[in-house]
């Protein structure tokens, strides 16, 4: 939870970029072993054009 915290206060103080927090919330969910949705070809798409968004 703290990183979650952690994760907010940085994204509301820095970018704002809603691409920037789905970033940062996909690599704590793979820092900690998550699994991610399965994703057809096309959500697969929306989701690495997301990722590719993030200016970090």
């Amino acid at each position: 939870m703290n990183e979650i915290l952690e994760i907010i206060i940085k994204w509301i103080g820095e970018s704002q970029n809603p691409f920037d927090l789905y970033k940062n919330f996909y690599e704590l969910n793979e820092k900690y072993g998550y699994g991610h949705e399965q994703y057809d070809d096309s959500t697969k798409k929306v989701a690495k054009a997301m990722l590719s968004l993030s200016k970090k």
